[in-house]
């Protein structure tokens, strides 16, 4: 078994290519010959610093985000287009002051002062030590899943990652709130 982090149009293009039988990751797939699972669903959410004033609130909304810097992901990524729908139905402008082509990066450098980002809080668990994740107002859901080639053959491997993807997902469901689909 091979594991590679990849960017989402990577993830797709080795998946066409056959070089790999399937992947994890944000929904949906850009490209006709991937098919795709949903597994979850994940809340969005307003990453700050531990210890700022957002931290102390229930929910944030587009409002507070339009008076920050936001560390972004990079333009033509999967999590940035969902950003931009979320910024574009407010009407307000937004500061993307930073931006990165990593979800990890991005919550990495809002523990470390950078700014804030919106992002879902599965993803947003890798700097839990030094951010909060702040329910968006209105809420809003990322969803994930399997991703693999259409007729992919199904292995014995793919089968037994399926499953704990699955058992996975449920205990997400006790720490992170998502929600199985």
């Amino acid at each position: 078994m091979s594991i590679d982090v990849a960017r989402h149009q990577d993830m797709e293009s080795w998946l066409v290519g056959r070089h790999y039988d399937f992947g994890v990751g944000v929904l949906p797939a850009n490209h006709t010959a991937i098919e795709t699972t949903e597994v979850f669903r994940a809340p969005l959410c307003v990453v700050v610093k531990k210890g700022d004033a957002l931290a102390r609130r229930s929910k944030v909304g587009i409002g507070e985000l339009a008076k920050r810097r936001i560390v972004a992901i990079s333009s033509g990524l999967l999590p940035r287009e969902q950003m931009d729908h979320v910024f574009r139905e407010s009407g307000l402008k937004l500061d993307y002051g930073i931006e990165t082509t990593a979800t990890y990066l991005a919550c990495g450098l809002v523990g470390e002062g950078a700014g804030v980002t919106l992002i879902d809080n599965v993803s947003a668990a890798v700097a839990a030590d030094r951010t909060v994740c702040v329910p968006f107002d209105p809420p809003q859901w990322v969803s994930f899943g399997l991703l693999k080639p259409r007729q992919a053959d199904e292995n014995v491997a793919l089968k037994a990652y399926v499953a704990q993807l699955y058992a996975t997902a449920k205990q997400l469901v006790k720490t992170h709130q998502v929600r199985l689909v």
